[in-house]
């Protein structure tokens, strides 16, 4: 009975925080304005299954070695994110050749070394003050037991998503 009672709290309890959570998301969208569809469909356009997938393949290959943290392949993976960041003339907030925002060893356990953050950022064209902020999860498991975890779902297609969205609003 108790175990009944516990569980029926429970119960009532998530299903009320969900319906306000729900509620509020609907909310959202009700207030959602699409004024130019033509313009937001060009943006869209620039964002293709064949890019994605030939990204994917490339940031999710042997090459990064599943990108552990800290880890050659992960720096590797680093730099390729900077490069094609760089080729889309989507800018640095850190300075204008440096993507790489340090993560020193002691905020880590033991077992992980330092690592980096890759940032870029697009200025507003109306409003410059308004920025977008591109970054991502791109680090995985890496190499355990000379298997590699690639990470095409895990962290892979996130990033390579981003990437395209940065593309796309640089246009």
């Amino acid at each position: 009975m108790k175990v009944f009672l516990i569980a029926s709290i429970l119960s009532l309890v998530g299903s009320c925080a969900t319906e306000k959570y729900s509620t509020k998301i609907q909310n959202l969208k009700d207030n959602i304005k699409i004024s130019d569809t033509t313009t937001i469909r060009s943006y869209a356009n620039t964002i293709t299954s064949t890019e994605l997938k030939n990204l994917l393949y490339t940031y999710a290959s042997k090459e990064f070695e599943g990108r552990g943290t800290g880890e050659e392949g992960q720096k590797k993976a680093a730099n390729f994110l900077k490069t094609y960041y760089v080729s889309q003339n989507i800018s640095s907030p850190i300075t204008d050749s440096v993507y790489f925002q340090s993560i020193p060893k002691s905020y880590f356990p033991d077992d992980i070394k330092a690592t980096e953050n890759v940032v870029a950022y697009i200025e507003g064209i109306e409003k410059p003050e308004e920025v977008l902020v591109i970054s991502a999860h791109y680090d995985h498991l890496g190499i355990e037991d000379d298997q590699i975890y690639y990470g095409a779902d895990d962290d892979g297609s996130g990033t390579v998503a981003l990437m395209e969205m940065a593309q796309a609003f640089k246009m």
